[in-house]
Parts: C-alpha cells; sequence; structure tokens
C-alpha cells in the first residue's frame, strides 16, 4: 500500500479524472479506518462487498486488502494469538506428550524444535500452515530427515498442527470464555485468535 506521503504526492503529479480517482481512495482509505465504517461494512457483508467492489473496480486500486483487517467490527470478545503464543504450544511437555502417547509410553525422548512455517504446503490455506516439529531419539518412530545447508547432521523429526483450543486458549482465556481458537482472514497466518462462541446473554 502506498504511505500516505506518497499518495498525496501521486494526487499533486495526476491531473483531471485520475486525480479525482486517487482522492476517492485515499478518502475511502481512511474511512475504512474508522471503527464506524468497520462496524457497519461487518454488519452488512453483502452491501460492503459490493461497495468495495464497486470502488476497486471504478478506481483500479485493489481495495479488497485495505478493507480485510477492519471489515470485522471492533468490540468482539477476542484475544490475539501470536507467533510467540504458537511456538509456546509446541514448547509444551503437556502438548507434545499429549500429541504422541504412544512414544511416551515406550519412553521415547521426545525434543521440541519449535515451531514452523510450512510455507512448502502450497495446497494448504496460508493460516494452517503453522506446524510443531519435534525429533525423537528412538529410530524406529517414523520421521522425515531434514538435510540443511550448513546446519549440521541430518535430523529426524516429524511435524504435527497446533490444537489451540484446548492448548492454548482454555488455558489462557477459560476466565473469558475465550475458549476457542479461530482466524480471521485465511490469507493471513497471523490472524490466529481466541474467541468466545458461547457467550451467555
Amino acid at each position: 500500500m502506498l504511505s500516505e506521503e506518497k499518495e498525496q504526492q501521486e494526487i499533486k503529479n495526476k491531473k483531471g479524472t485520475d486525480a479525482n480517482l486517487l482522492k476517492l481512495v485515499t478518502g475511502v482509505k481512511k474511512l475504512a479506518e474508522t471503527d464506524r465504517f468497520a462496524s457497519w461494512l461487518g454488519e452488512h457483508t453483502i452491501l460492503g462487498n459490493l461497495l468495495i467492489a464497486f470502488l476497486t473496480i471504478y478506481s483500479g486500486y485493489n481495495l479488497v486488502d485495505t478493507f480485510a483487517p477492519e471489515a470485522i467490527p471492533t468490540g468482539y470478545s477476542v484475544s490475539k494469538i501470536t507467533e510467540d503464543n504458537l511456538n509456546d504450544v509446541c514448547m509444551s511437555k503437556s502438548y507434545y506428550e499429549s500429541q504422541f502417547p504412544a512414544e511416551v509410553r515406550k519412553g521415547v525422548d521426545i525434543t521440541p524444535l519449535g515451531l514452523q512455517y510450512r510455507n512448502d504446503l502450497k495446497d494448504v490455506l496460508p493460516v494452517f500452515r503453522w506446524a510443531c516439529r519435534y525429533s525423537f531419539d528412538d529410530p524406529s518412530v517414523p520421521s522425515i530427515e531434514v538435510t540443511g545447508s550448513g546446519a549440521g547432521p541430518s535430523l529426524p523429526y516429524r511435524d504435527i498442527g497446533l490444537s489451540l483450543d484446548e492448548h492454548h486458549c482454555a488455558i489462557q482465556y477459560a476466565g473469558l470464555g475465550r475458549v476457542k481458537a479461530t482466524y480471521l482472514n485465511y490469507k493471513d497466518r497471523h490472524s490466529w485468535v481466541c474467541t468466545d462462541v458461547n457467550p451467555s446473554l
């Protein structure tokens, strides 16, 4: 996205219709930053989507990304899940022991290697590409060989997905009722939140 200074400079450089279009886009972006308009978009999804589509087609600028983060009305009961929170889940002994009960029963030593973002999983939505990586001291445990350039010897490891409801939200936000993990934007891997899906009315 253009910075405000660049947008103002572009407006000065353009004449006539182009300058008016750029002014429209700048005005719409500023409007998108207001809580009232974001709330309106969230409550009028179909109309809001039509408005954004019309403005995008009319102006020639991609306004979808401008509105996407703000399209959720403010004031909802959510708590952001950070990358550090995700890594804490991976490193938690209770988490990985719950994911590998057979290995725990056999006394296999499990070493958490931390959070990984699997950008190689092109057929998986970006928000779901997070994984926890573990290595095992038992050669009978099925694993995948990792070879890294200059990373030392190959290391057998296994990746697993994250279970955020039970192992993060329910622990951190039980008192607030925010026990369900969800995402706000499937394209944004950082859009995970804990929320309350059963509010008392």
